[in-house]
């Protein structure tokens, strides 16, 4: 007896969670439909009333990722030590143990995308180089770099402006947290929205190798 009413549940599970994919399905076939085919579910978030794509931000530990997306929203910068990845409304911020760890930097390529952007974090004082050359090749997204501690005293920005080259960032900002330097070229670069691209051109950009972004 207890095995027929094990299969009865059973399949009533399965015809519900059939009914519930049946009925998301559906919806997003509407959702498409009233949106022309684009993807109704990415949206940008918003800065000052602006569309803005999400940045993501990686690098070392102390290197600014906390202060930078402060610095962004225009907020007093106090010290936050990220302890977990943070999803804010228009950065990811990650922790830097991630890039200082084989074990778990790879971690960053699944987290990276729910991202617009990759943001390669690097204070203009760091003492060596924790990136790779080519990162790039791991992301389907633009990469920047992002110069930090510009008003260091020991501040060497050719030499990281060299790192973040080699990784493969297509554009470097340097940038302070203290006293804005910087920022609003970033914010300007963030609100430029990406232009919408068909499945035709992004397979000829794939076949000729070039980035569709």
């Amino acid at each position: 007896m207890s095995t027929k009413n094990e299969t009865k549940k059973d399949a009533a599970v399965q015809g519900a969670l059939r009914e519930t994919a049946g009925d998301r399905a559906s919806a997003a076939a509407v959702a498409a439909e009233d949106t022309g085919g684009l993807n109704p579910a990415h949206k940008y978030p918003e800065h000052n009333g602006h569309r803005m794509r999400k940045l993501f931000l990686y690098g070392r530990s102390e290197s600014g990722k906390t202060s930078l997306t402060q610095s962004i929203k225009g907020e007093k910068l106090h010290y936050l030590k990220t302890q977990y990845n943070n999803a804010w409304d228009i950065t990811i911020d990650t922790p830097g143990e991630y890039i200082e760890s084989k074990k778990i930097a790879h971690a960053l390529c699944s987290i990276s995308f729910d991202s617009d952007v990759i943001g390669v974090l690097c204070a203009a004082d760091e003492p060596y180089n924790v990136f790779c050359p080519a990162e790039i090749g791991f992301t389907t997204r633009p990469m920047i770099g992002i110069i930090t501690k510009i008003d260091s005293p020991k501040a060497n920005i050719p030499m990281v402006t060299q790192w973040l080259k080699e990784a493969g960032c297509q554009r470097i900002f340097p940038v302070s947290n203290i006293t804005r330097e910087g920022i609003p070229e970033l914010i300007d670069y963030l609100i430029e929205l990406p232009e919408k691209r068909t499945l035709e051109q992004a397979m000829e950009d794939q076949k000729s190798g070039r980035r569709s972004f």
